[in-house]
């Protein structure tokens, strides 16, 4: 996916970087064509075979050790146990989407080439330099894991190699890093409706069926791009959405045992501080792609408005009345929103909604166990 011509070394940098972790498969962007596609699957089946043996050990000693997880309630270990299975799934998840499906993804990168093309969408991807946005991003999801680790060091002795193989850190980052590319995407999604917005706002007088007929094929093109993303990560999405409010749970759950277990451990609010920490990130990460997918549909929205304005400006009988007539029905035609392997669309009600249920699991959960805690 090659995207602004100031930004193309640091895409290309981006890119070279997810394919170590096989989130995104091999692809030459000079030769458009995926290479060593073998190789590619075979490194990904191997990540991901590590990844299940070290989650298998990892139950293993959680079930036969005295720790933290056996003085869990039943329902708090029954999460902490499912959290980690949903971490490892999602982390199995990405590396076989980037594994699958290579039609769907050249055409992916084709859109997202063209769209960049067509619409000059010059926006950079974030405010500041991309390569200063990516490496903060890295420094801090660093500093906050490597702080949670520590909490466990120093209260349980855990070492660090340990910790760092056996934990559910590495299938963070997974998470990390690829909601960090579909952020690049829909961002490059976002600015290319902006750059239609900007074209119709300049239509004041005189409309053109060639720039009409431009306008509509930029338009359906990123709308089919939508439906493409919906296609190929839909399914990740919710597992992406459900692993957010449980693991948020989890962590919740931890700091409620300090308030059963603090005396028992001198540097028990490492541990704590560690686990918000964790929910401050994986929130993160959920909302701000939430929020970005929906102020890409609010710039289709208004795409649409934009239409039936330019519409009303003409005589009834004009041409260009004409015109704008076709416009304002192709846009209600290729008007599409994210959706969640289409179960429902993805907007900021999404995110009420976890939290809601968050609130409510966590009232239900003091209130049964107050004598336990």
């Amino acid at each position: 996916m090659e995207l602004p011509r100031t930004t193309d070394s640091s895409i290309r940098l981006l890119f070279l970087y997810l394919n170590l972790y096989v989130i995104t498969p091999w692809y030459s962007f000079v030769d458009n064509s995926f290479y060593k596609p073998w190789l590619c699957k075979t490194y990904g089946c191997g990540l991901i075979l590590i990844r299940v043996v070290c989650t298998g050990i990892s139950f293993h000693k959680n079930l036969t050790s005295d720790g933290l997880a056996a003085k869990f309630l039943l329902t708090q270990r029954i999460i902490h146990h499912f959290t980690k299975a949903t971490t490892c799934a999602v982390m199995v998840s990405i590396i076989i989407t980037s594994m699958k499906d290579f039609d769907k993804w050249k055409l992916l990168f084709g859109n997202c080439q063209s769209i960049n093309d067509n619409l000059q969408t010059k926006k950079k991807l974030s405010m500041i330099n991309p390569r200063i946005d990516f490496f903060v991003k890295q420094i801090l999801f660093g500093i906050f894991t490597m702080y949670s680790l520590y909490g466990w060091y120093v209260c349980y002795g855990s070492t660090f190699w340990h910790s760092i193989v056996f934990s559910d850190r590495n299938a963070l980052y997974y998470e990390f890093l690829w909601v960090y590319f579909l952020k690049c995407v829909v961002e490059l999604l976002g600015n290319g409706y902006r750059s239609l917005n900007a074209t119709l706002v300049d239509v004041k007088i005189n409309l053109t069926e060639d720039l009409a007929r431009k306008v509509c094929q930029n338009y359906r093109l990123l709308a089919e791009t939508i439906e493409l993303f919906n296609s190929m990560f839909g399914n990740q999405l919710i597992l992406i959405i459900f692993h957010s409010g449980l693991h948020t749970i989890n962590s919740l759950n931890v700091c409620l045992l300090y308030t059963k277990l603090q005396h028992s451990f001198s540097f028990f609010y490492h541990v704590v501080i560690g686990c918000l920490c964790l929910v401050v990130l994986v929130l993160y990460n959920f909302v701000t792609l939430v929020i970005l997918m929906d102020s890409t549909v609010a710039e289709a929205r208004k795409y649409q408005d934009l239409c039936f304005q330019i519409e009303d400006k003409f005589n009834v009988n004009s041409d260009e009345a004409k015109i704008a007539a076709k416009l304002s029905k192709l846009s209600k035609q290729f008007l599409k929103e994210f959706s969640a392997g289409g179960f429902f669309v993805i907007n900021k009600s999404v995110v009420i909604s976890v939290l809601v249920h968050l609130a409510g699991y966590m009232v239900v959960t003091v209130q049964f166990n107050m004598d336990d805690l």
